[in-house]
């Protein structure tokens, strides 16, 4: 599946980001991820 890989890299991509930026900011990138995945 194409769109799962490229979601998981993308969630790859956003914890290197928090871990390098802020955390509070992946929190809210991911809930907003999630919302949008799992209605």
């Amino acid at each position: 599946m194409i769109i799962l890989y490229y979601y998981k890299e993308t969630i790859k991509k956003l914890e290197r980001f928090a871990n390098y930026k802020n955390i509070r900011g992946f929190e809210y990138n991911y809930g907003f991820l999630s919302t949008k995945i799992k209605p």
